[in-house]
């Protein structure tokens, strides 16, 4: 029985060329089901609609113009971040706009050029294509619309590039902390200027500090401004602005941080850490993402990151907003609901279409999409046009729509293309196609029948054969290898013709086959080139309306944005907020939209900022009373008020904000090489510098990372600043545990300023939070309570509460093993109390030492530190053997003549710099006359009062003005003491500085009683200090004696 081979079918890949174009009249033959592209109404949109509507085209190039009106623009669009920096020649400053997100729609490079008008454009040499083609094509539709509508010349920009590696990262950091500017002083150390550059650019946004290196480098290199100048002249610039667009309100990435916008959680894994698995954590993004679509999801997020000023546009979210929350159109938002799941991302799907790339899952997510979009455009249109995102669907929404949705449902059949794996043409799209298909589809009968002619041809050897259709190869005769056989014999059959060995199989040509390529021809290739020519013609008429289905896309877009909003107004209990012209925020029962899901019940609290009431708000309170939930539950008020979304809240009067400041959060990093206070003071330092009267700034707990008393000092620096303001500060809200700023009205009076506290009260011994803001300030801020509270041991919380209460009734705190007896502790507390009675103007200060201080028998532990000091002096004066040598009372051993001043300098231990001990001075180390010692005492007298003041001239020193500075520093009493033979009396003047009040008016005498005969039989000389309760007078004098001789009495 004859048995025959299935027919094997080798089909061959045949990939769309870039360049392989449809015949011009496929669609338009008569064997096509298709409509001709030519019958279709394209639409077609002005290039410059939108584009250039209220640019300003009545610019002239006049001399004053070309002077004073050029700016000079460079942009770096990197990984969607668009950073710019633009010089203006008017003001020779440099503007800088940080890092803010740009899609390849340049909606934002469109507003930058529309309002600054550059003339000319720096970018690097490898800038994105199509970044560049965006501004040539903008260029040139804006000049020819302003020479038509105005009729005045409108220079295009002027494009100029630069070698990437003018835009290195680093470069431009090293060329920016070069720059000299006229508020940097010279002096300043490297890391000085990176303090300064740091508090003036946000060296953390890369493209902008790349723009600017950039822009600075094409500056120098063209001497822009200073051409005719001498080539040692810079260009110059004064410093730095902040260029923020008109209609966006510029946040920082911190402040995004601090208000949790935004909260990714990475993969917990270390293989997907940093990947793209992260997840949206809680955050305010997280919580009113509830797009259908991840188009949608991508413009919310867009408008989180770009929140705008324009109230008009404002007003259409907020209307649409409304419409949806509504209940009566339940049904219209589920019907939009499900249509807007199937809305896909488009632009790569038409670019891998334009590049001949595209897949079935391509073409079948378009079809998706556009059959959904075109009932959204249905429903759309029966909804009212009032509401602003009907009204634009249904003007966008075109019949091109449901042309292109016909075109691919009736032209591919996705169903046999996803079994294939490749595009399958349906029926009737071509008849030529089809009889090739139904000719190709009865090939195997045709096969089988020539198999059976050709056996019965054939030896009786062989018994079975079979026929093939191979690609290219045409139809072959199968016939199998003969046992013992290899591929290497000789295969020959007469009238057949050998062409090759495969798998044991042998493979002919014979006079049928031959046939068949003449009658059949290799069919599967011609089917293929036909379906290739009808994609061809299919993809050319979609790309013609790639504008509508990019519209289409963007207004779904918007539309899944607006209905999320609606969805988590309608679950929280959001309201719509009141945009006012008026300089005010004004809460009513605000919410903090996140803290409220997780507590419950949740304390509303009203907000009042603004207008005829204050615009600073200072708030204390205790320790997790909720100062920080209350701060940012204004901020992300205002802040979903400029989405338009509504708001947490029973109502709410948001005026116009352009920027938002905070000073809540830092990021700690070994790396940026910055400390945490530091990075508080950069933040504060933007507000101070950059906020304007309609900025929030929001600030907690500044001056907590430094000493109490320096970040005091600061916070109310940086308070005053704002009230100096006046009625141009911008809206502050600041909370701080710093209590004596208000207890010690440490602030001006000003109606600006509103202390607010969060209300609480004591059940018992139990602290508790009402959560409530209450105009007033906190006494306490009950940080011990809160620290035990969460488990600190009770033993260390009780010490802390100790230490709190000695400190603020201003007492001592002992130490917790204090091993002070008690009676000397007792004595101690008995001289401070008798000090703070004193009256320095009419109290005397050393009888006060003498009688009451001195005259109780120190502790034998302070007499022993005592006399371990005395020989550490005595062991650091053997290593001076050139200087004079002094003795103390009571201690043999020597003392240096500048030590021995110390002993003589005012100290707290010795007030007034007066010595009650007696002093002796080894009269062989003298060598100072009588002759010389007054003038070097003068002189030494007159040299330490130049170092320590201003220095006197020698006519004042003639007039025995400075003479009584011997009674002030007492450091030349060292040079009388080595010279005993002098008499000196020096009379203490009325100009005695306040250290030396006590002791005005009164007489100090020095004198000597030796002899040249007593010098010379005495070993030693006494110096006494004696003072006269008569006179009121101090007397030192020497006495010569011998080593029997007693030095002066204790009285003395």
């Amino acid at each position: 029985m004859w048995s025959f081979y299935n027919i094997i079918v080798i089909s061959r890949e045949k990939f769309w060329q870039i360049n392989r174009i449809a015949a011009p009249g496929m669609f338009a033959s008569n064997n096509s089901l298709l409509p001709s592209p030519s019958a279709a109404s394209a639409r077609t949109r002005p290039v410059m609609d939108e584009n250039v509507e209220d640019c300003d085209c009545s610019r002239e190039d006049s001399v004053d113009d070309l002077i004073f009106s050029e700016v000079y623009l460079s942009l770096v669009w990197h990984r969607g971040q668009l950073g710019l920096a633009y010089y203006d020649l008017s003001s020779f400053q440099i503007h800088v706009m940080s890092d803010t997100l740009e899609t390849d729609d340049f909606v934002l490079t469109k507003q930058v050029l529309r309002e600054i008008q550059p003339r000319v454009i720096i970018m690097s040499s490898i800038q994105d294509g199509r970044l560049v083609s965006y501004i040539k094509k903008f260029s040139s539709d804006t000049s020819s619309i302003c020479s038509q509508s105005s009729g005045s010349k409108f220079e295009p920009f002027k494009l100029e590039y630069l070698a990437n590696s003018e835009f290195s990262y680093e470069v431009s950091k090293r060329r920016i902390l070069a720059m000299k500017l006229p508020s940097i002083p010279d002096h300043l150390s490297e890391e000085e200027r990176k303090m300064y550059f740091a508090s003036v650019i946000p060296m953390g946004q890369i493209n902008m500090v790349r723009a600017i290196g950039g822009l600075h480098k094409y500056l120098e290199r063209n001497r822009v401004g200073v051409e005719l100048e001498d080539s040692l002249t810079s260009v110059p610039i004064l410093g730095f602005r902040t260029f923020a667009l008109e209609n966006y309100i510029q946040i920082d990435t911190m402040t995004y941080m601090a208000l949790n916008i935004f909260d990714t959680e990475v993969h917990p894994s270390v293989y997907k850490f940093g990947g793209s698995s992260g997840k949206e954590g809680l955050s305010l993004f997280g919580i009113l993402n509830r797009c259908k679509s991840s188009i949608g999801a991508r413009m919310l997020r867009q408008w989180f990151l770009r929140p705008v000023k324009n109230a008009a546009l404002l007003g259409q979210r907020h209307n649409a907003v409304s419409f949806f929350v509504t209940p009566r159109n339940m049904d219209v938002v589920s019907c939009l609901h499900g249509c807007l799941k199937h809305i896909k991302y488009l632009p790569k799907i038409l670019w891998r279409m334009s590049k001949a790339q595209a897949t079935v899952g391509d073409l079948e997510a378009l079809y998706k999409t556009i059959y959904h979009a075109f009932y959204i455009g249905k429903i759309s249109r029966a909804q009212p046009q009032s509401v602003d995102i009907f009204h634009k669907i249904a003007a966008a929404f075109t019949e091109d729509l449901q042309r292109c949705a016909n075109l691919i449902h009736r032209t591919i059949d996705f169903e046999e293309s996803k079994k294939l794996k490749k595009f399958v043409i349906k029926a009737h799209v071509d008849k030529n196609l089809d009889a090739k298909k139904r000719l190709f589809h009865g090939v195997p009968d045709i096969l089988n029948q020539v198999a059976r002619e050709e056996l019965e041809g054939l030896s009786d050897e062989i018994d079975h054969c079979s026929a093939s259709y191979l690609p290219q190869l045409g139809y072959l005769l199968v016939i199998d290898m003969p046992d013992g056989k290899t591929e290497n014999d000789d295969h020959s059959i007469e009238g057949l013709q050998y062409k090759f060995a495969s798998n044991r199989q042998l493979f002919y040509k014979s006079p049928r086959t031959c046939e068949l390529d003449a009658q059949l021809g290799d069919i599967q290739l011609e089917i293929s080139d036909m379906e290739v020519n009808i994609l061809h013609g299919l993809q050319s008429a979609v790309l013609e309306n790639s504008q509508v289905l990019l519209d289409v896309m963007e207004m779904s877009a918007e539309l899944d944005c607006l209905m999320a909003l609606a969805t988590c107004a309608n679950e929280f209990v959001y309201t719509c907020p009141k945009l006012v012209q008026e300089e005010v925020i004004n809460i009513k029962g605000g919410r903090h939209p996140l803290q409220e899901m997780c507590c419950s019940p949740y304390v509303p609290n009203d907000t009042v900022i603004g207008g005829q009431n204050s615009r600073i708000q200072l708030l204390t309170g205790p320790n997790a009373c909720g100062k920080s939930v209350y701060l940012k539950q204004v901020a992300l008020i205002v802040f979903m008020s400029h989405i338009g979304s509504f708001v947490p809240a029973e109502s709410a009067s948001i005026g116009p904000v352009d920027q938002f400041f905070s000073r809540i959060k830092s990021m700690d990093s070994v790396s940026n090489g910055m400390s945490t206070f530091l990075q508080d003071s950069l933040q504060v330092a933007r507000a101070l510098n950059e906020a304007t009267q309609s900025s929030l700034v929001i600030v907690d707990e500044f001056g907590k990372g430094t000493e109490s008393i320096d970040g005091l000092a600061l916070l109310t620096a940086v308070i005053k600043f704002w009230i100096d303001k006046g009625t141009t500060s911008p809206f502050v809200l600041i909370s701080t545990h710093y209590h004596s700023i208000i207890q010690q009205k440490l602030l001006p009076p000003s109606p600006l300023v509103q202390f607010l506290t969060l209300d609480t009260l004591m059940n018992g011994a139990e602290l508790v939070f009402l959560y409530q803001i209450k105009e007033g300030s906190a006494s306490s801020s009950h940080a011990c309570y809160i620290a035990a509270q969460v488990g600190l041991p009770q033993h260390i919380v009780k010490r802390g509460v100790m230490v709190s209460e000695l400190l603020s009734q201003n007492k001592s705190v002992p130490c917790m093993k204090d091993a002070t007896p008690p009676a000397q502790r007792k004595r101690h507390e008995e001289i401070v109390e008798a000090f703070m009675q004193l009256d320095l103007e009419r109290d005397h200060l050393q009888t006060f030492l003498k009688d009451f201080v001195l005259a109780a028998k120190l502790p034998e532990h302070y007499q022993h530190h005592q006399n371990l000091q005395e020989t550490s002096v005595q062991t650091k004066a053997k290593t001076d053997a050139n200087a004079p040598l002094i003795s103390a009372t009571g201690n043999d051993g020597p003392c240096t003549s500048s030590q021995a001043q110390r002993m003589l300098s005012v100290s707290p231990v010795n007030p007034g710099g007066l010595m009650q001990d007696v002093v002796t001075c080894n009269e062989g180390k003298s060598q100072t006359s009588k002759v010389d010692a007054v003038p070097s005492l003068q002189a030494q007298v007159f040299d330490q009062h130049r170092k320590l003041n201003s220095s006197p001239s020698p006519e004042m020193w003639d007039k025995n003005n400075y003479k009584g500075l011997l009674q002030r520093k007492y450091a030349a009493a060292a040079q009388v003491l080595e010279a005993p033979d002098v008499g000196l009396s020096v009379e203490h003047f009325s100009k005695t500085p306040l250290a030396l009040q006590p002791f005005k008016k009164q007489k100090f005498t020095l004198s000597t009683n030796c002899s040249s005969k007593d010098k010379a039989s005495s070993s030693r000389s006494d110096f006494c200090l004696t003072h006269s309760e008569s006179t009121g007078a101090y007397e030192g004098f020497y006495s010569c004696c011998s080593k029997s001789v007693e030095p002066c009495t204790s009285s003395s």
